[in-house]
């Protein structure tokens, strides 16, 4: 493995006072780089046919460049850093003078000892959106790619590390041929750098995702694709949402229904909606009540952001119901409001029944922040006074046992981070390192496959002039004629977070809690002050693989 100048501080701003990082305003005006790594060659490469009138470079994932953005940076390699049982990606781009028919190939990743690594190279859709063309869906890049002059193609280099992944520097050709030709026209090496540990199947952060069963369906029986079972297509996309660390509300099975255990057993299920599987309480608690690491990943959803008392009641007869027919149960019930009943707040009349407290991140918006354009808030002065901010009612709650989780959907917009397609493409993994700071041990989305008739060309709003993509996740596969299902530049960095939250845990356990704070400072220190620095990002995520690295020799 390879380890770099690693030296440990009391704090934060003491470990970075000489580089200049104001810690209010995370990334801004830092001169943290990203380590180079011995092996790696940083020149640039010439192609048997080299052709000038292309411009090849390379970026990292958090980067979203619309299809007009020909600026190049000055990567002419990557490397991408990563520990085992964990998947990574880079992007690059390719920028003709004039219309071309390119194809993209990627060799095997080798160590030169005999360990190679899966990958897989992905294209970039653009989707036109206000009239720029930005990127979302990502197929695979197969066959050539017809790229207009004056305009930038994006790729995507997506690697697994598997677990026990031997470590040490992997390395790929990457060559661009001219399909009219066959000529090889660029070519460039990209790098893996595995370290020495591997990442656990469990995952701390929860993850709560809609997934429409049907939405699946229907989107191959709309192109007469019947080679799958109802559930069994169900459970190919279940499949893949779970590779990358996320967890669809529905299993793919009920819970009567014995092939579900295998998913109840597996690390990788944190969550899982009981009455989505379910329509019997008694049963339900019947069937989980004796295996403690099952139970505690269900939970109930009955009652969606209750925002007047009929919902607030309809929310109180469940849970005096479950009290019941489910000892013990666990209850979410997503909120964005706080108001004021006769004798007390929402959140106090709430706290009998719910135990999973979701919210959307502007409920985390400190005082002295709401005088920045577009922060929201919550809870009024008088109510904080009274019962304590937000922040401290949780803390409280969780040294009760309760859970604390955020949302988003088609709100909030800037100056908070959400997962839409407009936002600044470090905003997914933000969002995560955001649950980390706010001790969020959960992270719910709406829906996923809330597709249109044309998906890959229409993310029209559902609500909100700027809230393209909001339900929409991944797309089907059926689109392209596949079964296995078409990822995000959204989905990828939303996983990236969650590892990053992942790692950020076990630095946490290795090393204490204040040494993961500290690096969650360097990224964010409040919901709407965290960094939006491409380079800046990728060198704390590689500092942060240091720090584990190094606490646990």
């Amino acid at each position: 493995m390879y380890i770099y100048s690693i030296d440990f501080y009391k704090t934060a701003q003491e470990a970075y006072g000489d580089m200049n990082i104001d810690l209010s305003k995370p990334g801004e005006g830092s001169d943290l780089k990203e380590p180079t790594v011995d092996g790696v060659s940083y020149d640039k490469l010439t192609a048997p046919d080299e052709d000038a009138t292309i411009k090849l470079w390379f970026d990292h994932m958090t980067e979203k460049l619309y299809r007009t953005d020909v600026t190049a940076t000055d990567l002419n390699t990557y490397v991408i850093h990563m520990a085992g049982n964990s998947i990574e990606n880079c992007q690059f781009f390719l920028a003709p003078d004039s219309d071309r028919s390119l194809t993209v190939s990627l060799s095997d990743f080798t160590d030169g000892k005999g360990h190679t690594l899966r990958a897989k190279l992905l294209r970039e859709h653009y989707v036109n959106v206000n009239g720029n063309l930005l990127p979302d869906a990502l197929p695979p890049a197969d066959g050539a790619v017809a790229v207009k002059g004056g305009q930038s193609q994006g790729f995507v280099v997506k690697v697994w590390a598997e677990p026990n992944q031997a470590a040490g520097l992997y390395a790929a050709t990457l060559n661009v041929t001219d399909a009219s030709t066959g000529k090889i026209v660029k070519t460039a090496t990209v790098y893996v750098l595995v370290y020495d540990f591997s990442l656990s199947d469990e995952t701390a952060l929860r993850t709560a995702i809609g997934m429409g069963d049907w939405a699946i369906v229907s989107s191959y029986q709309n192109k007469g694709m019947n080679d799958y079972e109802y559930w069994d297509l169900y459970k190919i996309y279940y499949d893949f949402l779970l590779e990358n660390r996320l967890c669809a509300y529905r299993l793919p099975y009920r819970l009567d229904d014995g092939r579900v255990a295998d998913y109840l057993s597996n690390p990788r299920v944190n969550s899982f909606v009981i009455n989505k599987i379910s329509d019997n309480e008694e049963q339900a608690y019947s069937i989980l009540k004796d295996n403690p690491d099952w139970l505690k990943k269900g939970f109930y959803y009955y009652v969606d952001e209750p925002t007047n008392t009929e919902l607030l009641n309809n929310l109180a007869a469940a849970g005096n119901r479950l009290s019941s027919t489910f000892p013990g149960y666990r209850q979410v019930s997503p909120f964005f409001t706080n108001m004021n009943l006769e004798e007390q707040d929402q959140i106090e009349f709430m706290k009998s029944y719910v135990n999973i407290w979701c919210t959307k991140p502007f409920a985390f918006t400190p005082r002295d922040k709401y005088m920045i354009p577009g922060t929201q808030y919550m809870t009024t002065s008088a109510q904080d006074k009274k019962y304590g901010t937000f922040a401290e009612r949780m803390a409280a709650l969780a040294k009760e046992g309760h859970e604390t989780w955020m949302y988003v959907c088609w709100e909030p917009g800037q100056p908070y981070t959400n997962w839409l397609a407009l936002g600044d493409g470090t905003e997914p993994l933000v969002s995560i390192w955001q649950c980390k700071m706010t001790d969020s041990t959960g992270m719910l989305y709406w829906e996923s496959t809330w597709w249109t008739s044309d998906p890959l060309n229409d993310l029209t709003p559902l609500i909100g002039a700027a809230s393209h993509g909001d339900g929409v996740l991944f797309y089907s596969g059926a689109l392209i004629g596949s079964y296995e299902p078409i990822s995000s530049h959204r989905l990828e960095n939303v996983r990236m977070g969650i590892q990053d939250y992942q790692l950020l845990t076990m630095l946490e356990e290795l090393a204490g809690p204040e040494a993961a704070d500290e690096m969650v400072a360097m990224v964010t220190t409040d919901v709407v002050t965290y960094t939006s620095d491409d380079d800046y990002l990728k060198a704390v995520r590689v500092l942060l693989l240091e720090k584990v690295a190094e606490a646990m020799k």
